[in-house]
């Protein structure tokens, strides 16, 4: 590997922890009963506040995740709407450009 494949694998490395820890911190947001208006008003505020070309960036992100999500093998009755949903929004045939 060289130096350089080192450095786009470290970056590549950081850059998904940092993601899987804030989508920790969102997920642990919603474990308190009757708070999820609070949570959905907050995650709503949170993109509408971002510049406009990172809100497709996000959507973007977020549809191909939900692609990944909904073809999982693991899930049970706790999430099994979940993944369904997902694998709903997966088959979408959405297209976002970048601006």
């Amino acid at each position: 590997m060289s130096s350089a494949e080192l450095k786009q694998h470290i970056e590549h490395t950081k850059r998904v922890k940092e993601v899987r820890e804030a989508m920790e911190v969102i997920v642990n947001a919603t474990n308190t009963m009757g708070t999820e208006d609070e949570v959905v008003c907050g995650m709503v505020e949170g993109i509408e506040n971002c510049h406009r070309t990172l809100q497709q960036s996000f959507m973007r992100c977020f549809a191909e995740a939900m692609k990944e999500y909904g073809d999982t093998r693991f899930f049970d009755a706790r999430n099994e709407a979940s993944v369904k949903f997902a694998k709903k929004i997966g088959e979408m045939e959405e297209y976002f450009p970048f601006i």
